[in-house]
């Protein structure tokens, strides 16, 4: 009997508890449905904010200033970017103008941002073309030895074309050092100097050869000069000497070919005077 009336009593217990679950559960959903219509609400501001900054006039671009730009117009620029003039600068996507720049071939690199109340700042960074490279079909490269544009005729005047390299000459030099193309960089800056020997803009051609090394053809008549492998450093400063040696010299005009590829010897095939004749000096 006690064990009856015990079962009971828990029964009577338990029923008495749903009333309360029930409040409880009733309570839980409308505080998540009051949750929800808060961030309702509050999205809802913070999207009739966002039009309103949007929308007005005082955050109207007044102005686009361009950095770094030297080849392209601030006109190119603008369209590339998709940035117009009186556009609220808000209402542009820097992300979206930035990876748009950088699809240009001429952009190694970009930024957009924006300067409170009304201005945008576009800053580039130019691919500097330093020679044409000769595969088939002709691409520009730039100072760090990449490929960043095929070549047109109205690209540029004056830059060396280089012959004998290959894509996977300038593929595998991106991760391992490569004899060839590091060499051909190197003689590249080298005649970037200002005050080089032989500067790139007299150099037509740089023909690449895996046993010869480097030569370089030089003026309307291609003059070449050997270079052969490595040491390019000390071998401009023996052409250096090589020049001196012929523009002091009584009896030697100009030279056929000037071959640097021993560091240790300078041989010149001279174009002599009328008046001379003998087939090579060696200095």
């Amino acid at each position: 009997m006690a064990r009856k009336q015990k079962l009971k009593t828990r029964v009577k217990k338990n029923k008495r508890k749903k009333p309360s679950n029930i409040l409880s559960g009733l309570y839980v959903v409308l505080k998540v449905a009051a949750g929800l219509f808060l961030l309702i609400v509050v999205s809802n501001l913070f999207v009739l904010a966002y039009d309103l900054f949007v929308q007005s006039t005082y955050f109207e671009s007044k102005a686009v200033v361009i950095k770094g730009a030297y080849r392209l117009s601030k006109k190119d620029i603008m369209e590339q970017a998709q940035v117009k003039m009186g556009a609220n600068i808000l209402s542009v996507n820097l992300t979206l103008a930035k990876n748009r720049l950088q699809a240009h071939p001429w952009i190694a690199s970009a930024s957009v941002r924006r300067e409170f109340p009304d201005t945008v700042i576009i800053e580039i960074k130019e691919h500097r073309p330093i020679a044409v490279v000769d595969m088939e079909q002709r691409y520009l490269m730039n100072i760090n030895g990449e490929l960043f544009k095929r070549w047109s005729p109205e690209d540029s005047v004056g830059l060396p074309v280089i012959k004998g390299l290959t894509g996977t000459d300038i593929a595998f030099s991106r991760m391992y050092p490569n004899i060839i193309t590091d060499g051909v960089l190197d003689v590249l800056r080298l005649g970037s100097d200002f005050e080089s020997v032989i500067p790139n803009r007299i150099v037509k051609r740089i023909l690449v050869d895996r046993e010869l090394g480097i030569t370089l053809c030089v003026s309307e008549n291609m003059k070449t000069i050997k270079l052969g492998h490595t040491d390019y450093q000390v071998k401009y400063e023996n052409l250096k000497r090589a020049l001196f040696f012929i523009d002091t010299s009584d009896y030697i005009q100009d030279f056929y070919t000037i071959d640097l590829s021993e560091v240790e010897k300078i041989v010149i095939d001279p174009v002599l005077n009328e008046y001379m004749s003998g087939d090579h000096k060696e200095a």
